[in-house]
Formats: C-alpha cells, structure tokens, sequence
C-alpha cells in the first residue's frame, strides 16, 4: 500500500481537494485510495461516505478496508513484544514526567500538587505491575531467590545468580520514590538471605572439601 504521505502533495491537501470536487477521483490510484481511506477511516468517516467521496461502491471500499486490515496485521513475535513494551514505557516515563512538573508548579493548589504527584506515583506503580504481568519484571523478588536456590545445584553458581538479580534489582531502584523505596526494602532482604545462605553452606563446603 503506497502512503499517503509520500504522494507528490500533503494527504490533507488533497484530501480536502477531492472533497471539494477539485480532484478527479477516477485519478486516483488504489494503494493511493487505500493510503486516504486509512486516514479518514480514522476520522471517522463511514463507508458509504467513502464511497461517495471516491466514486466507488460500498462493496469496492470494504475490500479496500480489509485490505488494510491484513496490510496491518500484527504477528505474534519477541520483536514486536519488546518493540510494545518500549512504547509502552516510554509513554509512561512521559505521563509520569509531566504529571511531576504539575506537582512542582508554583502557582498550582496544594490539592492539585498532590493529586499530580499521587497520579505520578500511580503511573509509576501501574507500570512495574504491567511489566510483571509480561513477565519483564519478578512480581515477587523474595520468591525468585527461594526459586533460584530451589533449582540450582552449586551453591557457589546459586549465590552468583542471586548477585546477579540483586543488581537487576538494583536498577530499579534508582528513585526515592515510594516503588523505588520498596523494591530497596526488597534487595536488602535479599542480601540477609545471601548472608544467612552462606552461613549455612560454608561448613558443608567444608566438609566436603575434608572428604
């Protein structure tokens, strides 16, 4: 399908054109017809004033409209998971950001200052659990380091895959927001557990290294 946009004039330029009668619908290419349905769909435009504004049929400008289904039509793919995902926390870093530079107005009451800064924290909060329910995040930090020790066998590998997650952990934490806090209540549980792992497993070490 050709874009619109890539047409030799702006698509809202010649969109406005045709409606005016000052373009000859007949001209009009299909991908080219199928770039501006796409737009106008959008607009809320139905099909038969589609096909009115093109001079088609109603029959003509619904297989149009599922060509451009199947033009757009998304697969299932770890490429376009973490391609959602990044939009999705982008988006999110840019609600949170601005809803932070309401809270810090000056000239804002202290009720919209808090409800900004409540609305910045929810974002935050939503967004850690979203990632979770992909599985981008460990929804339960203590129960990943019970599962690690669980499943693996050296007790050495099994505190060097602990290390690791604390550090992801860590990343998370960069903020003194009230997620960041908890997730740091969550590392330093972690690090107690690392301790009290290595309390235990140092004699059997030894032990085995007497063997």
């Amino acid at each position: 399908m050709s874009n619109p946009e890539k047409n030799e004039q702006p698509a809202y330029d010649f969109l406005q054109k045709l409606k005016d009668g000052k373009v000859d619908p007949s001209t009009v290419s299909v991908a080219q017809r199928q770039g501006y349905i796409e737009i106008l769909i959008l607009e809320g435009h139905s099909v038969l004033q589609l096909a009115q504004l093109f001079k088609r049929t109603e029959h003509t400008i619904r297989a149009d409209l599922r060509e451009i289904r199947d033009t757009n039509r998304l697969k299932p793919s770890i490429e376009l998971a973490e391609k959602m995902i990044a939009e999705f926390v982008t988006y999110s870093r840019v609600h949170r950001d601005h809803l932070m530079r309401l809270a810090r107005k000056t000239d804002a009451s202290v009720s919209e200052r808090s409800q900004s800064e409540y609305l910045a924290f929810k974002t935050t909060s939503e967004t850690i659990v979203r990632l979770q329910s992909v599985g981008y995040l460990p929804s339960r930090p203590v129960t990943v380091v019970g599962d690690i020790f669980h499943h693996a066998g050296d007790p050495a590998d099994q505190l060097e895959e602990l290390n690791r997650q604390i550090a992801e952990l860590g990343q998370m934490a960069d903020g003194n927001d009230p997620v960041a806090q908890a997730v740091k209540a969550d590392i330093e549980g972690m690090k107690k557990f690392i301790v009290e792992m290595k309390t235990q497993t140092e004699p059997n070490l030894q032990e085995e290294s007497h063997e």
